[in-house]
């Protein structure tokens, strides 16, 4: 059973308050250097799912250099940049240069986390993002191994209580090392597998995992719910919270959220995919063209960051498209448009 004490992870919804500094910057014309970097390593994967953002992008395979690596990371320590995250595009565990970049963020200070399929989450890729890593998120999209070849579309019946394992070590080494991060099973809810969420849960509390977390698929004809069955299924959700209430920390909720107003919280954060361009934001993939800013390997990223294009592309945010999506800045925004306006005072107090 996983420790349910208060942490951290139960006020991310406060997080915003903390870039206070950064939004009286922007407020003021300026651009704050980003706190947070989101690399994707490769456009490889060794996991087919169904519903796949980036299914198009990555039918042209490529992984990063350790030489490409060790510019981008240079380049964002140089930035100022306080986080990175490694995820996809592809399975990043694919990149066998991972562990060398955890261990180098470390070094210079910077928090990492890493978003994973769990199939290459062993050794001494596992054993380096125990050691470095604050978060790592397994995207599990099922509770049983049926469901799992289902909707990851894998004939390989093996695969599933590889991942299972993988997840038990995680942990295991977690308790042996000592360590704080936060391992946590994610569940992206769709036709094939919305019957198999309380095996899910089931699964997270028994391997004691600090949460599970359910979304829902969104833009994947004939595997995302539609709204009437998304209802119901965020009905029964609710009833699975109150039922394992206590033996594993369930997140999400599976209603809709949208924005209404201008996004500027995508100014905090940048993403870097394998060919180098950097974007707005992670749901650049339907826009690419209005969300690419620069190329990192063209350009520095200080030369990019805060430039006439960046601006550009910020104040151009068409949010018609942002509401495509179960966009995670959506109550940030609305957070920050009835908290942080700017005739008041209050947050300049203790």
């Amino acid at each position: 059973m996983a420790d349910n004490k208060t942490t951290i992870f139960d006020f991310f919804n406060y997080r915003i308050l903390s870039f206070y500094n950064e939004i009286k910057l922007l407020k003021a014309g300026k651009m704050p250097p980003p706190r947070m970097a989101i690399l994707h390593l490769t456009s490889g994967c060794n996991h087919n799912c169904e519903g796949c953002d980036y299914r198009i992008q990555n039918k042209v395979k490529k992984i990063l250099t350790p030489e490409q690596n060790d510019y981008i990371i240079s380049q964002l320590i140089e930035a100022g940049v306080e986080a990175v995250e490694f995820a996809g595009g592809g399975e990043p565990l694919i990149d066998p240069y991972v562990p060398a970049m955890l261990y180098k963020l470390k070094a210079h200070g910077l928090a990492t986390d890493v978003l994973t399929n769990g199939g290459l989450m062993f050794g001494k890729t596992l054993e380096a993002i125990i050691d470095c890593c604050s978060f790592i998120r397994i995207s599990l999209e099922a509770g049983s191994n049926e469901i799992f070849q289902k909707v990851k579309q894998i004939d390989n019946p093996k695969e599933f209580p590889k991942i299972i394992n993988n997840i038990r070590e995680a942990i295991r080494l977690k308790k042996e090392k000592n360590k704080t991060l936060n391992i946590n099973i994610k569940f992206t809810v769709g036709k094939k597998n919305y019957q198999d969420m309380e095996n899910a849960i089931q699964l997270a509390a028994s391997l004691g995992v600090d949460s599970i977390q359910f979304k829902l698929y969104e833009n994947a004809p004939g595997v995302q719910l539609t709204p009437g069955e998304a209802a119901a299924v965020a009905v029964k959700l609710k009833k699975l919270k109150d039922k394992y209430q206590g033996e594993v920390r369930i997140i999400g909720n599976l209603i809709k959220t949208a924005i209404y107003h201008q996004c500027w919280l995508c100014s905090f954060y940048t993403v870097i995919d394998v060919w180098g361009n950097i974007y707005l934001c992670s749901y650049y993939h339907h826009r690419p063209d209005a969300h690419k800013i620069g190329n990192i390997f063209e350009k520095s990223f200080k030369e990019i960051w805060g430039s006439e294009k960046h601006w550009t592309a910020i104040k151009n945010i068409d949010i018609k498209k942002c509401n495509l999506y179960d966009c995670r800045f959506h109550f940030y925004n609305a957070f920050w448009d009835k908290i942080i306006d700017e005739n008041s005072d209050d947050l300049k107090f203790i």
